[in-house]
């Protein structure tokens, strides 16, 4: 069977994480404009859109994988939880779920860290990625246990996959999860 994998579904590196290739692009608005940019503003998929995408997958016979981030962030630094942020996009996954065409996989509780915001002398790619080796295992932890029971609230389950923001991830920590690494093919 093929498959799509999607990743960043309710991440709000979408619209937060700025920053260009370009060492003098990452300075104002240059991180932005679509020649230098290397990320960054995106929108989220409507639940439209996810819905032509899975129907597309579907009528192949392959299945797609959303990697979601339980947690949008906003500017203030509030998390506001997927299903609540995106209620029409939530339930869309919910009903491909049912139809077995669509798996969940746990793309972090917030896909970010403190100063997330975008910074007017420079990118901040480093600040949206979530997990990093020097953390507590006990944040990490926390994080994903949180993340967790965000997904079980709202599908019934937790996914038994993680695949960590930019697969940065202290690996070897037990996470109650197989921990998917980069470039790897299921």
């Amino acid at each position: 069977m093929r498959a799509l994998r999607i990743d960043d579904l309710g991440a709000s590196t979408k619209e937060f994480e700025q920053w260009s290739r370009t060492r003098w692009a990452n300075v104002g608005p240059f991180k932005r404009m679509p020649c230098w940019k290397a990320w960054g503003p995106y929108r989220e998929l409507t639940a439209s859109e996810i819905n032509r995408i899975v129907t597309a997958a579907f009528e192949r016979d392959s299945q797609v994988t959303f990697a979601i981030t339980a947690c949008w962030v906003e500017r203030d630094g509030t998390p506001v939880p997927y299903p609540e942020k995106f209620p029409a996009q939530a339930e869309m996954i919910k009903t491909w779920m049912a139809a077995g065409t669509v798996e969940i996989v746990n793309h972090g509780l917030t896909h970010c860290r403190a100063r997330f915001l975008p910074r007017f002398w420079s990118g901040n790619r480093e600040m949206h990625r979530e997990f990093l080796a020097e953390m507590p295992k006990s944040v990490v932890r926390a994080r994903l246990l949180l993340a967790q029971d965000i997904f079980t609230r709202w599908l019934g389950h937790a996914p038994g996959i993680l695949v960590p923001p930019g697969f940065v991830f202290p690996y070897g920590m037990d996470v109650g999860m197989r921990v998917w690494s980069k470039g790897e093919d299921r």
